[in-house]
């Protein structure tokens, strides 16, 4: 086990773990702050790897509110939530090719949001599994009181 330091952004910190990493076939990225992540999430994210086609793979969510775009405060459009859904962590690559793709937009992390637009990007497919409801991300502190009652709930 080694530790590494962190990068400028999160995808800065992804890669300078990618690089400390050796001989291995499919890598996790996975947020800390998602602490909640479940076993099946991860069991299906594996099954659903593979190596041979350079798939990627990543837990969604319906999205259950109705999306707008908008513009200097209007709004310019509805969404079709049923071609949108919300993007969970953990994602799962194949190593060299994830590395691949980050080493050759390197100097352009901070433009993407995820590690599969940065696997998109590179010209690779990624399939979806089932994410949870319960594997929030916590980025304020309604998130952490609700974390705090799933866990309880998750027992």
């Amino acid at each position: 086990m080694a530790t590494v330091a962190g990068g400028r952004t999160r995808h800065h910190s992804i890669y300078n773990g990618l690089k400390k990493l050796k001989n291995i076939e499919y890598v996790f990225i996975h947020d800390g702050v998602r602490p909640l992540v479940t076993g099946r999430i991860m069991i299906d994210l594996y099954n659903m790897l593979d190596s041979d086609n350079n798939i990627g793979v990543i837990p969604v969510l319906p999205v259950k509110d109705t999306l707008k775009k908008i513009k200097d405060g209007f709004i310019e459009g509805t969404l079709d939530r049923k071609d949108i859904v919300a993007v969970q962590t953990p994602q799962a690559f194949p190593f060299e090719k994830i590395m691949e793709a980050y080493s050759r937009f390197e100097n352009e992390l901070e433009e993407f949001t995820d590690d599969a637009a940065i696997y998109e990007k590179a010209g690779y497919k990624v399939k979806t599994v089932k994410g949870d409801y319960r594997n929030i991300k916590i980025t304020t502190n309604e998130d952490l009181q609700m974390c705090e009652f799933i866990k309880t709930k998750m027992r």
